[in-house]
């Protein structure tokens, strides 16, 4: 029997990259950075529109070009494992 997996995409948030982690994500935008340095993003969800804080270090997922969820940098390598040359 095969095994199969979904095909995620993950960026890490730096601390200056929110507008480009807004762009990347196919239904969200940024929105700011908070005081502490967190990004700030309004999510469109199959028309759910909320806002979501993703704090400097956490890394971005998206499937299908959407946005998928967030992970802190010490679950990443727990959870997720990175497909070299894709």
């Amino acid at each position: 029997m095969p095994v199969i997996v979904q095909r995620y995409e993950s960026m890490q948030y730096t601390g200056t990259n929110g507008p480009e982690v807004g762009d990347w994500l196919g239904n969200a935008e940024f929105a700011g950075v908070t005081e502490d340095g967190s990004l700030q993003l309004t999510v469109n969800s199959d028309g759910t529109i909320f806002t979501t804080r993703i704090p400097q270090g956490w890394w971005v997922l998206r499937y299908d070009g959407r946005h998928e969820g967030t992970v802190s940098p010490e679950d990443y390598p727990r959870r997720y494992y990175e497909i070299p040359g894709t």
